[in-house]
């Protein structure tokens, strides 16, 4: 809760912030039934600035805050920062800035998916493009003819296509892991093939035959004697 105190003369006027609501109080100083005023908001963001839009116009028409109010803010202030030295360094969450788009059939709901991603700071898109960080398949939606078209965008975006134990280990190790060791283009490669072994220059026919020929073109009478 923050509350703020404005005088002017013998007027005075408070505002109070607390949550989503605001409520204000005026009239004059040493008045026991002030007149007040709540106000709720749809959030907190917006009541903040409802506050501190009143506590601006007040000051534009020369109201000044209580010098009474100010001290006792400026002792809380200190010791509300005393504690805050102490604090350690709050890691970044593990997906801080990654924005994921899935596919329809992977190992959990989409409801979990998304919560998993999102509380660990990362975001889900519904649509590749070049903001995409990574797109998410299982191995079976990998094969499917029918991811065909959306393959190619990611081709196209440079967009890495992981399976989908990327964003499970990445929260199980508090970090993102290698891309390249979930590759779902590396794992789904066809085998290569063993390059076929030359022939040795003594199993080719064709040598055997024309030193046959050499043979016989030396020794005449041998050819003779074998036909």
């Amino acid at each position: 809760m923050v509350k703020c105190r404005l005088v002017q003369d013998t007027k005075f006027f408070e505002v109070t912030l607390d949550g989503c609501e605001v409520k204000t109080s005026y009239g004059r100083i040493g008045q026991t039934t002030p007149q007040t005023d709540f106000n709720k908001y749809p959030s907190a963001a917006e009541a903040r600035e409802a506050y501190s839009s009143l506590v601006a116009s007040k000051e534009k028409k020369g109201f000044t805050k209580d010098e009474e109010e100010k001290k006792p803010a400026k002792r809380a202030a200190t010791k509300e920062a005393e504690p805050a030295k102490k604090k350690s360094k709050v890691p970044d969450p593990v997906f801080k800035d990654v924005i994921f788009v899935t596919s329809d059939n992977l190992s959990k709901s989409a409801a979990a998916i998304e919560k998993l991603i999102e509380d660990n700071g990362g975001s889900v898109g519904t649509v590749l493009s070049k903001m995409t960080s990574y797109f998410l398949m299982s191995d079976d939606d990998f094969k499917s003819a029918a991811y065909a078209t959306k393959l190619s965008k990611a081709k196209l975006n440079k967009t890495p296509v992981l399976h989908e134990d990327f964003l499970f280990d990445s929260v199980k190790n508090g970090k993102l892991q290698d891309e390249d060791d979930y590759d779902l283009h590396t794992m789904h490669a066809p085998p290569k093939k063993k390059a076929k072994k030359e022939e040795s220059d003594d199993d080719d026919p064709a040598d055997n035959s024309r030193g046959a020929h050499t043979i016989f073109c030396l020794f005449p009478k041998l050819r003779r004697h074998l036909f």
